[in-house]
């Protein structure tokens, strides 16, 4: 599958953390994410995990 988008796009990825059932005392659920201009989703998915 390729995604197609115009260079100036902002490509945002957004993750949850940990599990789906809250842990009682804990009502806090975690996202993570990051951000990138499309012109450089490129070099900074071949630096991933780097």
């Amino acid at each position: 599958m390729n995604l197609s988008l115009p260079e100036h796009s902002l490509v945002v990825f957004v993750d949850s953390t940990g599990h789906v059932a809250l842990v009682p005392g804990h009502p806090v659920y975690g996202l993570g994410g990051c951000a990138v201009v499309a012109r450089h989703l490129d070099a900074v998915r071949a630096t991933q995990g780097h």
